[in-house]
């Protein structure tokens, strides 16, 4: 698969992601519970929760990233 490809998918993944995500966040809370267009989607809660724990890990992996690296160039000289 070339570069161009899986740009393109990626693209589509993306914007996919993001067309769902809009309308369960902005989308959802005005329509009635009873809809069946909520059985598509997990509870609202979640809307928060999912995208904190994904910048929490990454930011966490980011810093233990900066600490490996600072500790073995200190160790190097």
């Amino acid at each position: 698969m070339n570069d161009a490809a899986l740009g393109k998918i990626l693209l589509i993944i993306s914007c996919l992601s993001f067309c769902y995500y809009t309308a369960w966040v902005i989308m959802l809370p005005f329509s009635d519970r009873e809809h069946a267009i909520n059985q598509l989607f997990p509870p609202v809660h979640y809307a928060l929760l999912v995208p904190a724990s994904v910048g929490l890990a990454f930011i966490g992996t980011l810093v233990v990233f900066t600490v490996y690296h600072i500790q073995c160039a200190t160790n190097s000289h």
